[in-house]
């Protein structure tokens, strides 16, 4: 692996935790308005997002997976959050069941996120 592809995965990681610790209000949005100029950063993004992301790559298993550890969260605490048997969430990590609307809308609730992040 190349210096430059370590600096990308590190540089996205720090962005997706530094947004998760915004969310979790574990970090004030003014202190990374001090670093990050985030008007520049929107720019950048919506120049992106006009372009086709290919992420099929990643399930929707990991990407819940990921979300459970970024949050700190357990199956179990996931699954009383949603209000099902912590199997259910099991089985959604591991892509036995797979992640429709219905329960994208769940996990978005009991995750306070917006349901599309799970497509």
């Amino acid at each position: 692996m190349t210096i430059k592809k370590i600096e990308e995965i590190q540089t996205a990681s720090l962005f997706f935790e530094a947004g998760l610790a915004i969310r979790l209000k574990k970090i004030d949005l003014k202190e990374i308005k001090l670093v990050v100029d985030l008007d520049k950063l929107k720019e950048i993004i919506e120049k992106e997002e006009a372009k086709e992301w290919d992420d099929s790559h990643i399930t929707q298993g990991e990407r819940l997976s990921s979300l459970l550890e970024a949050f700190e969260l357990s199956q179990k605490e996931l699954a009383e959050r949603m209000g099902v048997p912590a199997q259910k969430v099991n089985d959604l990590t591991k892509n036995r069941i797979r992640i429709t609307e219905k329960w994208a809308e769940k996990l978005g609730k009991a995750l306070g996120l917006n349901s599309k992040t799970f497509f």
